[in-house]
């Protein structure tokens, strides 16, 4: 018989997969880069052993993605902030659609925990991945009326509502498990540690209404709008965290505070 082509895993089940990998890596990574290991860790390496150990998990998560699909690893480069319309759209791009969602938010989260000077971190990608299918499942509705929004203000209102549910969703289903962080970093938000998964969902949720309320195809350097929704953030927490995590609709009041603080960003 002919060798029979290798059959692709599920989008879940190699995300699981690389989440555990990056699970053990970041215990190793820490025990690298403590002296004598990973303080309060049950489960300590010796700096030689763990930096092998690192390499190791590093090079097996690579691998990993060879089981995706050319789509899947072609987005895996994805830049973020992306409008809402690169993650939603017509059915027969769904899987399309649901790589670049992931990709993009995963990707978006490293580079602002990195920027806010955290040593060391732990994402799973899964989660972010389950944040779709629970946005696709709870607000069908709100998603379509985003992607087909006119330029007014109901249409404003529909992008703005969609990202307001796209943070709360990921907010809840908590994609950053760990976190060893520079207590000295100059860029550290006074609210990240508090709540890490609130704090980081809310200012790519606002940093994602900013693009997609633009209109005009302008083109805005990612950075720049990243740091202008964390600043934002960063002034209104006290507002925006209540209302995200203790509010009876907290997609509305978490849109009513994207509202206010819109126009006055780029």
């Amino acid at each position: 018989m002919p060798p029979q082509p290798m059959q692709k895993f599920s989008s879940h089940v190699i995300l699981s997969i690389k989440d555990q990998l990056r699970s053990a890596r970041y215990i190793v990574r820490r025990s690298a880069t403590r002296e004598g290991g990973s303080e309060g860790s049950s489960f300590e390496l010796p700096q030689p052993i763990a930096s092998v150990a690192n390499v190791i998990f590093s090079q097996a998560e690579a691998a990993a993605s060879i089981l995706f699909s050319d789509v899947e690893r072609a987005l895996e480069s994805k830049v973020f902030p992306l409008p809402v319309t690169a993650y939603f759209g017509h059915p027969d791009e769904e899987k399309e659609r649901g790589a670049a969602f992931t990709q993009s938010f995963y990707n978006g989260m490293k580079i602002l925990l990195r920027n806010f000077g955290v040593r060391q971190y732990l994402l799973h990608e899964e989660a972010i991945d389950s944040a779709r299918s629970e946005l696709l499942f709870r607000h069908a509705d709100l998603i379509w009326a985003a992607i087909r929004a006119e330029d007014d203000a109901a249409g404003r209102e529909s992008i703005t509502r969609l990202c307001a549910a796209i943070t709360c969703t990921i907010s809840a289903e908590r994609p950053i498990k760990a976190l060893d962080v520079d207590f000295d970093a100059p860029t550290l938000p006074k609210h990240l540690l508090a709540s890490p998964n609130a704090y980081c969902a809310i200012v790519m949720g606002l940093a994602t209404a900013i693009v997609s309320l633009n209109r005009d195809d302008e083109e805005f350097e990612e950075d720049a709008v990243v740091l202008a929704a964390d600043m934002a953030v960063d002034a209104r927490f006290s507002k925006f965290g209540p209302a995200l995590r203790l509010s009876r609709d907290p997609v509305n009041d978490v849109a009513e505070i994207f509202s206010t603080v819109l126009p006055f960003l780029p």
